[in-house]
């Protein structure tokens, strides 16, 4: 496996780019940028637009996925079952609201650079739905964040960039 650390903005912002084994180190045809549960930072749209750029894909492929929120089980105390679900609700849309206008600057970068872009929101396990949307649409490099979760709390429960990182065949860049 080959890993590279190079700023590509400021002081803030790396990008982490790992290829698997058997990965291609070749220009992208196709690259899927993902988002869920948090945005990128300001900055890394920045450093989405040097590594469109460079590689000059002939398609993106926007992936919002929407997880369920997990509850805290003590509000279950306090609120009832259909509160409960309104919340569920409000809250799935509020990220999703957040993740789409995040998009949307991805997706300007991508019409000033003239790549053509191909939009698919999902639901369910982050991994999985990346997993299965790259191997479907023939993905060449995966654009992800790194997990936010300590050593332990991945050791635990795992990450989903640990998660993709194993099994996508591909090229990896991971922008924080």
């Amino acid at each position: 496996m080959v890993e590279a650390d190079r700023p590509v903005v400021g002081d803030d912002v790396r990008m982490k780019e790992e290829a698997a084994e058997g990965g291609s180190e070749e220009d992208a045809s196709t690259v899927m940028v993902i988002v869920y549960r948090r945005m990128y930072t300001a900055d890394s749209l920045e450093g989405i637009y040097h590594l469109l750029e460079e590689e000059r894909p002939e398609r993106v492929v926007l992936l919002t996925v929407v997880e369920s929120p997990v509850m805290d089980p003590s509000m279950g105390t306090y609120l009832s079952r259909g509160d409960r679900e309104r919340l569920t609700r409000a809250c799935e849309h509020d990220l999703t609201v957040r993740l789409t206008l995040y998009l949307e600057g991805v997706q300007s970068i991508c019409d000033r650079l003239g790549i053509g872009t191909e939009t698919v929101e999902r639901r369910g396990d982050v991994a999985d739905v990346v997993l299965e949307e790259a191997r479907d649409r023939d993905v060449d490099l995966v654009v992800i964040h790194p997990s936010d979760k300590g050593r332990l709390d991945r050791r635990l429960s795992g990450s989903v960039s640990d998660r993709v990182r194993k099994g996508f065949l591909g090229r990896l860049v991971m922008l924080e």
